[in-house]
């Protein structure tokens, strides 16, 4: 009797990358992490293990079973929905051991107030059972600036931490603005203080000026009437004392 013992196609395909969390040598949820641009387009995702962000080419997954069947990885959905459109997968390897696929961004994601996307990624053995097993992809969006964007070889854009930049040199540019307007505002109070002070001098001093010449008038008016007054009554005295000489026979 001769009993041959073959593998069953009993177990579903599995995600590999290294340093992803592993329960019997498989990967346990396994997960992806990227970032992109809100309006970048034919862009390939720099994929990073959520557990150690090393990074990662492609997402691979392979059968476990030793039948190394073929599998086929696709994009079944989006989280929020709607979003699945704009990705697509890229086959970089096919073969009896193991499946790979690139990530890549094909639509700009438009005005979306979506910060963190996740792709879910299905891979399906080609085989009667169609078993299969999911991974997850955890995308960050960051608004477009050309400012902040980096491209590598692979015409991947990431975003650099630049908002923070621009925030605070909108702060000092504010704080300087309004030392600049309370500057001027002083300045302005204090021309104004020193006009109103000069037309309150002006005409106190005309005033001083009239008082201090009625007062020299009504002096001279006083001196010539004292001299008038004095020189009056020895003048008429005078003048009838030689007018009845002349009227007195000679």
């Amino acid at each position: 009797m001769t009993i041959d013992v073959s593998d069953g196609d009993d177990l579903g395909p599995v995600f590999y990358y290294n340093g992803c969390f592993q329960v019997d040598d498989v990967c346990f949820n396994p997960t992806y992490m990227s970032e992109i641009s809100r309006h970048s387009t034919a862009t390939q995702l720099i994929l990073r293990g959520a557990e150690n962000q090393s990074i990662i080419n492609s997402i691979i997954a392979r059968d476990q079973d030793t039948l190394n069947a073929r599998i086929q990885l696709s994009i079944v959905e989006t989280l929020p929905p709607g979003y699945k459109d704009k990705f697509t997968l890229i086959n970089t390897t096919n073969t009896g051991t193991f499946s790979s696929v690139a990530v890549t961004q094909i639509e700009p994601l438009g005005s979306s107030d979506v910060n963190i996307l996740k792709i879910i990624i299905k891979a399906t053995e080609l085989t009667d059972n169609r078993l299969f097993s999911r991974a997850v992809v955890d995308v960050h969006i960051y608004p477009s600036n050309s400012s902040c964007l980096e491209k590598d070889n692979v015409n991947t854009c990431t975003m650099k931490s630049c908002s923070n930049v621009a925030s605070i040199v909108g702060a000092v540019l504010g704080i300087l603005l309004a030392i600049v307007i309370t500057i001027l505002v002083i300045l302005i109070m204090k021309l104004r203080n020193q006009g109103c002070s000069k037309e309150q001098q002006t005409p106190m001093q005309q005033n001083n000026g009239l008082s201090l010449g009625h007062t020299v008038e009504s002096r001279q008016s006083s001196s010539e009437y004292d001299e008038i007054g004095m020189r009056s009554p020895a003048n008429h005295y005078d003048e009838l004392h030689n007018h009845h000489q002349y009227m007195e026979p000679s």
